[in-house]
């Protein structure tokens, strides 16, 4: 399924360490970029929209634990609780039914549409570019 997550700035960093909990290795420490998108507030988030397995789910049910492959403790795993304690998730498939809407405290990720649709739905546009 793919899954489209809207993070604010504030949470980068903790929600790029749950990343690497659920995911498959540090290179998933670079899912969440730069604050590329805003919403109506001007409040800034960085968003990622990728496929998802049932297991990335199941890993999210529970709280973060060190994955085998971090040997090293590169993730903090701290963080990454702090990012899973805010999370707010969507399956529903219906633009007209699909409530969630980016808030600047909370990781909100929908699933089931599109990485553009799914934007328009959580309330997030284009940050434009700085003038020059």
């Amino acid at each position: 399924m793919r899954l489209t997550i809207a993070c604010p700035w504030p949470l980068i960093t903790a929600a790029n360490h749950l990343a690497m909990v659920v995911g498959a290795g540090p290179a998933d420490g670079r899912t969440f970029g730069d604050p590329a998108w805003q919403d109506s507030e001007g409040r800034l988030y960085a968003a990622a929209s990728l496929i998802v397995s049932q297991a990335w789910f199941a890993a999210l049910e529970e709280p973060p634990l060190r994955p085998e492959w971090d040997i090293d403790a590169v993730i903090d795993i701290a963080a990454a609780s702090r990012a899973h304690a805010v999370i707010d998730l969507s399956l529903e498939q219906d633009t007209a039914r699909a409530r969630t809407v980016a808030q600047p405290d909370r990781i909100s990720a929908i699933g089931g549409f599109s990485g553009c649709v799914a934007l328009d739905v959580l309330g997030l546009s284009v940050r434009p570019l700085p003038e020059k």
